[in-house]
Parts: structure tokens; sequence; C-alpha cells
């Protein structure tokens, strides 16, 4: 990632809402391109991810990692737009 390639900076403050509920992202159509960089700003969080696995019998997974403060990370492909992902901010 470099900066020359950013194309897009939006504060998601989560709708007012702690927690980012669960979703998939849609990267052709939502204008971001594809891939997304969070960064943990006011506190750490814990980022989940599920795969729910398929009709040709790919085993349901997840993941589960934690995000400090001041720390970022990034989704692209399948981790983006295959698997459900949210956050779970700490509390405080």
């Amino acid at each position: 990632l470099w900066p020359a390639n950013l194309v897009a900076l939006q504060p998601n403050v989560h709708a007012g809402h702690k927690h980012l509920p669960c979703h998939l992202d849609w990267p052709q159509h939502d204008g971001f391109g594809v891939v997304v960089v969070t960064v943990a700003v006011k506190r750490g969080a814990s980022v989940v991810l599920r795969d729910d696995g398929d009709s040709l019998g790919a085993k349901p997974r997840a993941w589960r990692f934690d995000l400090p403060e001041g720390y970022a990370y990034a989704l692209s492909g399948d981790a983006r737009n295959a698997c459900v992902h949210g956050i779970v901010c700490d509390d405080g």
C-alpha cells in the first residue's frame, strides 16, 4: 500500500454504535477499491472474520485477532468480500 494509491479516506464511526456489526463488503460497487485499511484510533478492538463454508463441503471457519489502539489492519480479497467480518470495540 502506498499513499499514492489511496482512493478514499472515510472516518467510520459505526453510526454511533460501539461495534461494527458483521457484514460483507462489495468492493466492485462501494467505490473504495479492493483494499480497506482500518486504524484503531480511540481504543483497541477485536476483529472477527467468519467463512460459513459452502455446499461443496468446505467447512465453516472463524478467526479473531486483537487490534490494539493505534494499530491498523488491511482486508482484501476473500477476507473482505467472501468472509463476514466485523469489529468488537474494547471497553473504555
